[in-house]
């Protein structure tokens, strides 16, 4: 065999054994992703979602088999609510037909909606409806958007619970699948007095964010051992619904508790534009931890295992899982051909 085609061959094998290694600790089961409240602005709702890679410009579905977590609040606020609920229906069929997925869950002014309130409705959204009428109608049961009703309020995915405002210790003591279906009659049955639809549920407590925030932890923890002990490993929260002033997604607890509400839309009170979403990533060993994804030079900031304020991690840009994609591959066949040089000379 020639020293080039011994060269060839060893080299093609280290290149094969370092980019397993590499690329064996980063694998992911699924991609998965997280935005938090888009009130009625789709301008700002297309940048986060192609922040993403998961939709082109004018919203068309590009991101294959991953999984999109919207917390819920994609109304009021902004004029855009009626264009948002409708892209959002159009990119989900569009995600299943690719293998991916949308999971869209109720936050608390979905529930304003369908009480009619107006409080936070922008002038030019009540106009998109046909008025205040047309507009209460269409988030009625019968209406085009009473399918809202039979959005979960959480789930749990990759070891991840995710809900629109938080879970506290009362309320986890029945199942996260009860949980959900409660809501759900709840709300079909326009029970809006009831216990789960108050400050202390799903949709509306801040309980969690803001004990996190003085540095108590103790209410999330038993939170999530207890959902362990129910038979589901969860890591962390994510919330949406209080406002993060500093623009930024923030994690609490050491990365237990993670806010992703940072007033993406421009119509908030906060009056910020600020672009940032989550994703969460699966190791090969069943272990996950989670980046945080920004416009700012591909900037990702790790949230887990460090300080409640995150520190900037070696920028790693979102698309680089593309070229691992490539190298992968081509380190095989490079491997291959090298092996078949060294058949055909030795």
């Amino acid at each position: 065999m020639s020293h080039f085609t011994e060269f060839w061959s060893s080299a093609s094998l280290w290149l094969l054994v370092v980019l397993i290694v590499i690329y064996g600790d980063f694998t992911r089961a699924g991609r998965l992703f997280a935005i938090g409240d888009l009130h009625g602005d789709l301008h700002n709702a297309l940048r986060v979602f192609q922040l993403c890679n998961l939709t082109t410009e004018g919203g068309q579905w590009i991101g294959g088999d991953a999984t999109l977590v919207q917390t819920g609040d994609v109304v009021d606020r902004g004029p855009d609510t009626l264009k948002l609920l409708n892209l959002l229906s159009a990119m989900q069929q569009q995600a299943l037909a690719s293998g991916g997925r949308i999971v869209r869950l109720l936050g608390n002014h979905e529930v304003m909606a369908f009480k009619g309130r107006l409080k936070y409705v922008h002038p030019d959204d009540l106009r998109s409806f046909g008025g205040a009428a047309a507009r209460f109608q269409a988030f009625q049961k019968s209406g085009t958007f009473g399918y809202l009703r039979g959005l979960d309020s959480l789930v749990i995915l990759n070891r991840t619970l995710f809900v629109h405002a938080g879970l506290t210790p009362e309320l986890v003591r029945i199942s996260p699948q009860r949980i959900n279906d409660l809501v759900r009659t709840e709300l079909q049955r326009e029970r809006y007095n009831s216990p789960i639809l108050q400050d202390n549920g799903p949709q509306w407590t801040r309980a969690a964010i803001h004990a996190a925030q003085r540095g108590e932890c103790d209410s999330l923890n038993f939170v999530l051992r207890a959902l362990e002990s129910e038979g589901a490993a969860v890591d962390r929260m994510v919330v949406g619904h209080t406002i993060q002033h500093s623009g930024k997604i923030t994690s609490y607890c050491n990365g237990s508790l993670v806010a992703i509400d940072i007033s993406i839309s421009s119509y908030n009170n906060l009056g910020a534009d600020n672009i940032a979403a989550i994703e969460v990533i699966t190791r090969s060993d069943g272990s996950t931890f989670v980046e945080v994804i920004t416009p700012t030079e591909g900037e990702v900031v790790l949230l887990d295992h460090l300080e409640d304020k995150p520190k900037p991690a070696a920028k790693r840009g979102h698309t680089d899982w593309w070229l691992w994609s490539f190298l992968l591959p081509s380190a095989v066949v490079c491997t291959a051909a090298g092996l078949v040089f060294q058949t055909r000379w030795s």
